[in-house]
């Protein structure tokens, strides 16, 4: 399933310089995944990795600065559907599994 997409905090710059994407959808993209970080709402998890064909969430130092909470939050409301790959030294990396229930 993972297909090389992440989901990462710092998109909006990188998504700039290197994407033909106008500045509108820059700006739409960095609120659904600000969104993303902070939701209680699970189907919003599920419709934000499934509308952009998520595999992998990577999560770090910057976001860990701006989302502490969201590895647990992750883990409770997708429970299989998610499973951690790698834990260490700030880093996580989960595997998203639609198929799982």
């Amino acid at each position: 399933r993972p297909n090389g997409r992440c989901v990462r905090a710092d998109q909006d710059w990188h998504q700039k310089q290197q994407r033909s994407l106008d500045q509108n959808q820059v700006t739409l993209r960095k609120k659904q995944i600000e969104e993303f970080y902070k939701t209680d709402s699970s189907q919003y998890l599920e419709d934000f990795l499934e509308t952009y064909d998520v595999g992998l969430i990577i999560f770090g130092s910057i976001e860990g600065n701006f989302f502490p909470e969201f590895p647990t939050r992750l883990e409770e409301k997708l429970g299989d559907k998610v499973s951690k790959l790698y834990d260490k030294d700030n880093y996580k990396i989960y595997e998203y599994n639609a198929e799982s229930k």
